[in-house]
C-alpha cells in the first residue's frame, strides 16, 4: 500500500441510481463508480467497500455507524465516500471528529452517473484529485468543483433556511446548497 492508495466506500444515492422510479425512489443495480474509473484510465491503487445502496433520504445514524466503521477499519489514509446529496452534510458532520489521521471526502451527484448531462463524472474526478493533493486530514464534502469542511455547511444551511422563511418560499433548497461557497462568514 502506498500513501496515495484510496479506499472508496459506496453508499448509494443519486450518483449510483440505476433508475429513478415514478414515485421518486431509486432502483440500484451495482455501483457506477468502478466503470467510471475504468473509463478514465485511473492508475491510482484503490479498493472498494460496497455498503448496501440506499437513497440518502433513508440514511440514519445506524447506517452512518456502518460508514464510520468502514472508515476506521480501512488501512488507507485516503477515503472517498459516494453518498446521496440530500443528507451528505449530516453524514459528514456525523463522521467529523470521529476519524483521525485520515482524509475523508464525501461526493455525490444531482443526476445519476448513468444518465446524460450528469455531474457525477466532474464531481468524482474533482473529489479524487482533491483527495490526492489536499494534505490536511479531516472530513470534507466535494461538489460542483469545490470542497468544503462540513461544519461550515451548517452555517450555510441555516442561512438558506432563514432566507426561505423570510421570503415565505417553499424549502426546496437542500439540492441548491452545493452551489454556495463556504468562504467568509
Amino acid at each position: 500500500m502506498t500513501s496515495s492508495d484510496i479506499r472508496i466506500i459506496t453508499t448509494g444515492g443519486t450518483i449510483d441510481a440505476a433508475e429513478i422510479k415514478e414515485d421518486g425512489s431509486y432502483k440500484f443495480a451495482g455501483s457506477s463508480i468502478p466503470k467510471m474509473l475504468e473509463q478514465w484510465g485511473i492508475h491510482i491503487p484503490y479498493t472498494f467497500t460496497y455498503l448496501p445502496p440506499i437513497d440518502s433520504l433513508l440514511m440514519n445514524d445506524d447506517y452512518r455507524q456502518g460508514i464510520l466503521k468502514s472508515c476506521l477499519d480501512a488501512p488507507e489514509k485516503i477515503i472517498l465516500i459516494t453518498h446521496g446529496t440530500d443528507t451528505m452534510v449530516e453524514t459528514a458532520q456525523f463522521l467529523h471528529g470521529k476519524i483521525t489521521g485520515k482524509t475523508v471526502m464525501l461526493v455525490g451527484a444531482m443526476i445519476p452517473a448513468n444518465q446524460a448531462n450528469t455531474d457525477a463524472h466532474m464531481n468524482l474526478g474533482f473529489a479524487t484529485g482533491s483527495l490526492l493533493t489536499y494534505p490536511q486530514t479531516g472530513v470534507y464534502i466535494a461538489m460542483k468543483g469545490s470542497y468544503f469542511f462540513p461544519i461550515l455547511w451548517w452555517k450555510i444551511e441555516l442561512r438558506l433556511l432563514l432566507i426561505s422563511e423570510n421570503s415565505k418560499k417553499s424549502l426546496l433548497l437542500s439540492k441548491e446548497r452545493f452551489y454556495f461557497s463556504s468562504g467568509g462568514d
